[in-house]
């Protein structure tokens, strides 16, 4: 299937369709030098219903190309053994991490207006380590979502020592816009790597609401939900929302809207243009979300970039 040729001291290789989709999958995912196995590429592959069989011969040619590594059963377009335990020390630490993150969320759970909690970022991924945070992604009720995130900011300066290691909370959204605007290769791994600590019909809901995820993981399926405590509030947090449901605490969810709106801007307007700003901190009554990096747009640029000289080595096309 394979032919390699000599040309200008570029290895030109003949690739299937399955071939190319295996090949961005790692390439994706080696962004974060983070290698495979052959179950993960099967289910973050853009080719559906691939059999692991036909993967795996796909994967032992292109070993045997020099168009893809492997290392102790994980797959890679870097030559970087020294991954491989990367991988596995994050994986461990991930481990302990994930028992913190449901402690948090059992206690974040009974806060007023709260309908779901889900882990998002590396430790959805299985991954920690000395950089990377815990990532929540909140699910609040309308008009109450910038309350619920003034009194998380609290919760995490009192309870946690104003830690964003182990609370940092970039993404707030209403049970009514559940649907993600950005439709792309990062927001969709985001959305399919979720994992649902609380509010699983709300997490379905949600699931389903963005079934264009399928567009780049038609091999996803949703994460299971049975352990997961639904999003209906018992008596105690009933009675305090309808206490907490008049005009006064409507007016404090604007104010506290433009409060954090304005103090974003004061941070980072000078680091970037007025559009950069709107696309990492988006910020309206339904939807919170803050990076200050544009983490989204580096990854989606650098995957491109990676991509395309991919291509320029092997003198293959991918797209």
């Amino acid at each position: 299937m394979h032919n390699n040729k000599k040309k200008n001291n570029i290895t030109s290789v003949s690739v299937s369709q399955i071939g190319k989709g295996v090949i961005k999958t790692l390439i994706y995912s080696d962004l974060f030098k983070y290698p495979l196995e052959l179950q993960e590429i099967r289910q973050r592959s853009e080719v559906s219903q691939v059999d692991k069989g036909l993967i795996s011969q796909e994967l032992r040619q292109m070993v045997n190309g020099n168009l893809v590594y492997r290392f102790n059963g994980y797959y890679s377009t870097l030559n970087m053994p020294e991954i491989v335990d990367r991988r596995a020390m994050g994986n461990k630490k991930a481990i302990k991490y994930l028992r913190l993150a449901r402690w948090i969320s059992s206690v974040l759970c009974f806060f007023p207006f709260i309908r779901g909690i889900f882990l998002s970022g590396s430790i959805s991924k299985n991954y920690i380590d000395k950089e990377s945070d815990i990532d929540f992604f909140i699910i609040t009720t309308p008009g109450r979502m910038w309350v619920v995130k003034a009194v998380f900011v609290l919760f995490k300066k009192v309870v946690l020592f104003n830690s964003h290691k182990y609370l940092c909370l970039n993404y707030f959204v209403t049970t009514d816009t559940l649907k993600i605007d950005e439709k792309n290769i990062y927001t969709a791994t985001e959305m399919v790597t979720l994992i649902p600590m609380f509010g699983s019909d709300v997490y379905l809901k949600m699931m389903e609401d963005n079934s264009w995820v399928k567009n780049y993981y038609p091999n996803f399926s949703v994460a299971g939900t049975a352990n997961i405590a639904q999003s209906k509030p018992g008596l105690i947090k009933r009675s305090i929302e309808l206490l907490l449901s008049g005009y006064p605490v409507s007016r404090l969810d604007d104010w506290l809207m433009t409060v954090f709106l304005r103090r974003a801007r004061k941070r980072n307007l000078d680091k970037m243009t007025e559009d950069q700003f709107k696309i990492a901190f988006k910020t309206s009554k339904n939807v919170s979300k803050y990076h200050e990096k544009n983490y989204q747009k580096q990854i989606r640029e650098l995957f491109s970039k990676k991509i395309e000289e991919f291509e320029q080595m092997h003198n293959l096309t991918l797209r």
